[in-house]
């Protein structure tokens, strides 16, 4: 068929209408970019570059109330010199109970995988946990390429409010923080958290994610690259030069100072800078080789410092949301030298700290007081989210083995003293456990496609629940004077 003027003007305005569309969808990523949110942000793309990956068929995602909500929960706290605090839950009950006093859930990666939960969620689905609270969860991928794509996705549909990535270690070796032989990556962290960001960008998140950059921990000496004591940097190898320098004191002091103020970490020289310098300082073909003492896999050595931390987080700052430094023992020095640090150069940073279970809290030198005010005094620093990762684990871990063991002895009363007369006394929801895991809902889903009648409803006539509204007098209590024999079952469900 033979192209007539007609339709050659009807494509060329179609061609118009959708570069109309696209330039202006440009420009409300440009209006989105630009607003307060986002002010502190790098992006090592453009508008035009994120729009052109975007499909034609737009989606909304319920993550971007939570991620805006856990924001101004942060910067609230960021504000008033306090902190959201919470530690890893390890399942809907756990969340349910948490959400009543904290501003925030924590769901560690360790804990689920530890515990072996293969469906990819925090619990079965039939419980009735709040969905109105921001979750924050531990992304442990060790940046694989097409991964950070698909788990970036992955979690927003889940409702994540934000997630911190995997502790800066490097692919090919996947040990957590605690553990030795850990690898530290370098450049390809800010690749990573860029493509993730720019994934958020190409969905169309308008209230953006939180992203939470870990930083290596420091001050670990038996990790693969921790430094060997006699293995030297470039620095102290200039530094060790110069002194040796057959040239007068005055002179040798003056190059030293030199040396000094161009080498500090706020400068981050690279190695071919610094040995620019060293040659105008009159060190000319300086022996160093950092290829010497690589390891066996070919890593090379690091020596790990809140002075390290410090670089990475000032590099990593226009990149993410949240930085943490990872520590190997709870200490108000090191965090007020990593936060007073980063904060030098970057102000309005906002900061992370994990009050970690793999330290032995009783060895740290605290006294109960400073423990308790260990929190507030940090977040005053500008930690502003701090969380104790596994606390869930270990809480299950207590309950059940104490449990178990009175249980064996005393059967029954064992239940009914530690568990079922607490749960009464506190309040908690869990008492009516039928009621609590769903059981009234799906009740009300039969009901209505049965026109609100229902012979077969889990909560009708002759549930056992119904034993928890009833005052009834119990045998053996011992007399208070009063209704200290009565017991009133109390359910707030």
């Amino acid at each position: 068929k033979l192209f007539t003027m007609r339709d050659y003007i009807a494509i060329c305005k179609q061609i118009m209408e959708e570069e109309g569309r696209f330039e202006a969808e440009v420009a409300e990523v440009q209006a989105w970019w630009s607003s307060e949110r986002f002010k502190l942000t790098r992006r090592p793309y453009s508008a035009r570059d994120v729009v052109s990956l975007r499909g034609s068929l737009k989606q909304s995602y319920g993550s971007n109330d939570m991620a805006k909500k856990l924001w101004r929960t942060l910067k609230t706290h960021q504000t008033n010199g306090s902190a959201s605090r919470t530690f890893g839950s390890l399942d809907p009950v756990q969340v349910a109970m948490m959400a009543k006093h904290l501003d925030s859930i924590y769901v560690s990666g360790w804990q689920c995988s530890s515990t072996h939960t293969s469906t990819n969620e925090p619990g079965p689905d039939l419980a009735d946990y709040p969905y109105d609270t921001p979750i924050i969860a531990d992304w442990d991928l060790f940046w694989r390429h097409t991964a950070t794509v698909s788990f970036a996705k992955l979690f927003g549909g889940a409702w994540a409010a934000g997630w911190f990535i995997s502790r800066t270690q490097s692919s090919v070796t996947n040990e957590m923080w605690s553990l030795a032989g850990k690898v530290a990556v370098a450049v390809e962290h800010i690749i990573g958290l860029s493509r993730q960001r720019l994934q958020f960008d190409v969905m169309g998140w308008r209230q953006p994610w939180l992203l939470v950059k870990t930083l290596e921990a420091e001050l670990q000496p038996s990790r693969t690259l921790a430094c060997n004591g006699q293995l030297k940097t470039f620095s102290e190898c200039v530094t060790d030069a110069i002194k040796s320098m057959n040239i007068g004191e005055y002179e040798k002091r003056r190059r030293l100072n030199e040396w000094m103020n161009h080498s500090s970490y706020d400068k981050c020289l690279s190695h071919e800078q610094g040995r620019e310098i060293a040659e105008r300082l009159g060190l000319n073909n300086l022996f160093w080789d950092w290829d010497m003492p690589r390891t066996r896999e070919g890593f090379y050595r690091f020596r790990g410092s809140v002075d390290a931390a410090v670089v990475r987080g000032r590099a990593f700052a226009p990149h993410a949301d949240l930085l943490w430094m990872e520590s190997a023992s709870p200490d108000l020095a090191e965090c007020t030298k990593f936060a007073e640090g980063v904060k030098s150069m970057h102000p309005e940073i906002m900061l992370a700290y994990n009050l970690s279970p793999s330290f032995n809290w009783d060895a740290s030198g605290m006294t109960d007081e400073q423990m308790r005010d260990f929190i507030p005094r940090i977040a005053k620093l500008g930690y502003c989210w701090q969380f104790i990762t596994l606390a869930g684990f270990h809480a299950d871990a207590l309950v059940t083995d104490t449990f178990a063991r009175d249980y064996a002895k005393r059967g029954m009363l064992a239940y009914v003293e530690r568990i079922q007369r607490e749960e009464r006394k506190n309040g908690v929801d869990t008492l009516a456990h039928q009621k609590w895991s769903g059981a009234n809902y799906y009740d009300r889903y039969l009901k209505t496609v049965q026109g609100g009648i229902s012979s077969t409803a889990a909560m009708g006539k002759g549930v056992t629940e119904e034993q928890f509204k009833e005052t009834w007098s119990r045998p053996g209590a011992m007399d208070t004077g009063g209704a200290g024999t009565e017991v009133v079952a109390k359910s707030r469900m």
